[in-house]
């Protein structure tokens, strides 16, 4: 295929909007309307699936899994409904390009559920699942079209390559970065949509990226494209210091590097994938954190630099956390394979570590783990350990504070564990009554 060289064909500009951004047909317009307001240049959009559909989906996913097909089909309706509804609030009742591509779409899940899943539950999850996302890119290319704007669809499986590890896919750079490049041609002033979250295994069966990875989505196309940048649509103005829902005194950070962000998600911070980061910092491509509801807003501007004043403390706050504590029942030390064997383990079942603490004889890490998966997990560490747990622990991250203990940020809650840094300290504890 002959192709118009990175070096000379105008820069991209990549914008991804996630589902709070296009959960209902306004959203889909108001995104259509911003990209017009970018009429000079090349665009590429990433969509999420629209509202609390991934969610929906998944209980389809656990109906089906579990040999009730009804129940599963059942689940369905309201996604479809929703989905049909948006397309005839946006006037696309008669696209026919619109209205195939949802039937598709839809066809192919209740396939999925009246077929016996399979041995794999991640990849039965993977197959259904992941069609939010197109869904919603149908949806909104039909929007964009509506509003006179020159649209292009594109599939995400076509293009992202990974390996076949379902639900959370590690991608094939070499691979992902070429089928970009051949499949989305420059076109001048039009808008390109792809889905986030999704690509295709080695098998070439559908997978996802590993919840909310639509953010990452926009920079594996950035960084393929040579973007000049890319912005992320959000329902606040910009990245916070900590989440205003738990810290009223939070505050909009108008300046940040790729490493604290990187830190931030990897501690928990909700507003981007922790993934995200790379693809970024190695291009060199700036992100920009916008709100959707009000644009003018300055928002936040993410690169290589920190604010030449510092920060303010930095706060992110989980809840919902396992401590596991691991004793060796035979008076032995602790070595290296006890902690390769558990840290195996926690692959295994998909299990996130966020704290971990470890003694001659013992080792205790705070861990984030599905409710289905815990039983297991639990199950398997004791054949080499004695286990206790403790449950629903919140773990506090504060960054930047070098001043205070941790009783000032958790107040009366019960500490269980704390480190500290130079400039992190983590506290584990149960919330005050």
């Amino acid at each position: 295929m002959n192709q118009t060289p990175l070096s000379e064909s105008p820069r991209w500009e990549v914008h991804k909007f996630g589902g709070a951004a296009v959960k209902d047909a306004w959203g889909f317009q108001n995104a259509a309307a911003l990209m017009n307001q970018r009429g000079n240049v090349q665009r590429l959009v990433v969509v999420s699936a629209i509202g609390k559909s991934t969610s929906a989906l998944e209980q389809v996913v656990r109906e089906a899994w579990e040999g009730r097909r009804a129940a599963a089909l059942a689940a369905l309706e309201p996604v479809l409904a929703a989905h049909q509804r948006i397309a005839s609030e946006l006037g696309l009742t008669d696209d026919r390009e619109t209205q195939a591509g949802l039937e598709r779409e839809f066809n192919a899940m209740a396939l999925a559920i009246e077929e016996v899943p399979g041995p794999d539950f991640d990849r039965f999850y993977d197959r259904i699942v992941h069609r939010g996302e197109v869904l919603s890119s149908v949806l909104a290319a039909g929007a964009f079209r509506k509003a006179g704007l020159a649209v292009r669809w594109h599939d995400s499986r076509q293009m992202i390559h990974t390996d076949n590890t379902h639900r959370e896919a590690r991608v094939d750079w070499a691979l992902t970065e070429m089928q970009i490049r051949e499949q989305l041609p420059f076109a001048q002033a039009a808008v390109h949509v792809v889905q986030g979250f999704i690509g295709s295994g080695e098998d070439g069966h559908p997978v996802t990226l590993g919840l909310e990875g639509s953010d990452f989505t926009a920079a594996i196309f950035a960084k393929a494209l040579q973007a000049a940048s890319v912005t992320l649509w959000k329902n606040v103005a910009g990245v916070f210091s900590a989440d205003p829902a738990h810290f009223p005194d939070a505050e909009r950070l108008p300046q940040l590097s790729y490493l604290e962000v990187f830190q931030m998600a990897n501690y928990g911070a909700k507003v981007i994938h922790p993934k995200t980061m790379g693809p970024l910092e190695s291009a060199g491509i700036p992100l920009l954190v916008r709100s959707f509801l009000d644009p003018s807003e300055p928002g936040t501007d993410i690169g290589t630099q920190d604010p030449a004043g510092g920060y303010p403390p930095i706060r992110v706050r989980l809840e919902g956390l396992l401590l596991i504590s691991l004793h060796l029942s035979d008076l032995s030390y602790l070595g290296e394979r006890h902690v390769a064997h558990v840290f195996s383990v926690f692959r295994r079942f998909r299990t996130k570590a966020y704290l971990t603490e470890i003694g001659l004889m013992n080792l205790s890490v705070a861990v984030a783990v599905e409710p289905e998966r815990q039983a297991g997990l639990l199950q398997v560490l004791g054949e080499m350990f004695r286990v206790k747990y403790n449950e629903n622990l919140f773990l506090l991250t504060v960054r930047h504070d070098r001043e205070h203990a941790a009783s000032h940020w958790i107040g009366t809650g019960a500490l269980y564990l704390e480190q500290r840094n130079r400039q992190t300290m983590q506290c584990l504890y149960k919330a005050g009554q």
